[in-house]
């Protein structure tokens, strides 16, 4: 090592970074929620979990019939009810009693 400083035997390395990734396109008037810390989105005073790897960033909301789209860019990362009566009911809701 011939008691040189470690600065002698540094080399610079010329390092190619990835390009920054494209802004994500909304169209005007979509509805958009930032993720919150805990992963959740605010929507018609209830929380929707999302996903913590997506904190701090903005999803689009589509509200179709009795269903929420999320959306991250362009790719559908959830799928909500919003309606009572497309959850899960008791197996005799399903049951036809002949009489």
């Amino acid at each position: 090592m011939e008691n040189l400083p470690p600065i002698s035997r540094y080399k610079f390395v010329q390092r190619q970074f990835p390009e920054p990734p494209v802004p994500i396109f909304s169209p005007q008037g979509s509805l958009l929620r930032k993720v919150r810390g805990n992963g959740c989105i605010a929507f018609n005073e209830s929380e929707i979990y999302i996903s913590e790897i997506l904190i701090g960033k903005m999803v689009k909301i589509e509200q179709n019939k009795k269903l929420l789209d999320i959306y991250y860019g362009k790719d559908l990362i959830k799928c909500v009810c919003t309606h009572t009566s497309l959850l899960p009911a008791s197996v005799d809701s399903f049951v036809t009693y002949a009489t």
